[in-house]
């Protein structure tokens, strides 16, 4: 499969658990493993997509550089709201952080994988799909 549509997926799944963390804020196990489901995405993603996005892009600047960020800025909230989160996080930090991510989801899918379709051929963007099975099945 194209990685890009592996990553779409993924957004949709991590969407959905965003949805129950909203309508559930107290669920403090959902939350561990929702920080770790998009911890690990955040990382496939830098590993398998961006690195190669760097042929055609700046690393530091431009759409690549925002993605990092924002990928620092959302590991970090989500570090703190876990760590912190005693019996249940802050429902407005939660929210806050939830939309962070939406809209840098938004981003990645409007912009960013836009131009990795231009960049990347799609027999490229399936060896990407591969290696992330590879990965995530070596677990």
């Amino acid at each position: 499969m194209d990685i890009l549509e592996m990553l779409r997926e993924d957004h949709e799944n991590l969407r959905a658990t965003m949805d129950h963390l909203e309508a559930d804020s107290t669920n403090t196990e959902q939350l561990r493993r929702f920080a770790t489901e998009l911890l690990a995405h955040a990382r496939e993603e830098d590993d398998l997509l961006f690195v190669p996005l760097e042929d055609g892009l700046p690393p530091d600047q431009g759409p690549l550089a925002v993605m990092r960020y924002e990928h620092e800025a959302i590991d970090a909230g989500l570090m703190g709201l876990v760590e912190g989160a005693g019996p249940a996080p802050a429902p407005a930090e939660l929210s806050a952080l939830l939309e962070l991510t939406r809209g840098h989801f938004l981003k990645e899918e409007q912009v960013l994988f836009s131009i990795a379709e231009r960049l990347l051929d799609r027999e490229r963007r399936l060896r990407l799909g591969t290696e992330l099975e590879a990965r995530r099945t070596a677990g």
